[in-house]
């Protein structure tokens, strides 16, 4: 069976398909009975947005910054590269990586913080390698309301969208276990 498409939806509902945008999305001026009618056909014939295409369509631009140590010689020169490979993938739906490279101190921090203000982003997706030294980038994306991603090290106490890495507990049972 074919996706459903928003053109789909207008010749169904004898409607344009700038009135279905409107409809689905409860924008802009429309008839509240022709509302009702489109949502029903996107009820009927089960329409789910396409996010990427839309993307597309509307231009949109998200903007990610990734912060992690600049140590290409060790385990992050691999981290660097899958960044880098996910950039380059996820170019042509709109979405840009700024990298932010760092050494532990308090001068990362206020270094990221001043990138952040001159580049405003979308998100936010960040190593902790010192959990005392992370804080004040988690309260300024927390204050501007910036999701934040967290990868290789959690730091389960602070505001998070999700972790990503090992399991450190289970890990340390498992090896114990040998």
């Amino acid at each position: 069976m074919a996706k459903v498409t928003i053109k789909d939806i207008a010749r169904e509902s004898n409607v344009s398909i700038g009135t279905v945008y409107r409809a689905v999305n409860n924008s802009g001026r429309i008839n509240e009975e022709t509302r009702k009618r489109v949502m029903e056909t996107v009820s009927r014939l089960g329409y789910k947005a396409n996010s990427a295409a839309r993307g597309l369509a509307l231009r949109n631009k998200a903007k990610i910054m990734v912060i992690m140590p600049s140590d290409p010689e060790s385990f992050w020169g691999d981290v660097i590269q899958g960044a880098r490979r996910a950039a380059d993938e996820l170019s042509d739906f709109g979405v840009k990586i700024i990298e932010f490279f760092h050494k532990d101190g308090l001068s990362r921090e206020q270094n990221a913080i001043d990138v952040l203000k001159a580049n405003p982003v979308d998100a936010i997706a960040m190593s902790i390698v010192n959990l005392d030294d992370s804080g004040l980038i988690l309260l300024y994306a927390k204050d501007k309301n910036i999701p934040v991603a967290i990868f290789n090290d959690d730091m389960v106490s602070r505001d998070r969208l999700f972790f990503y890495g090992p399991d450190n507990y289970r890990a340390g049972r498992m090896a114990a276990e040998l």
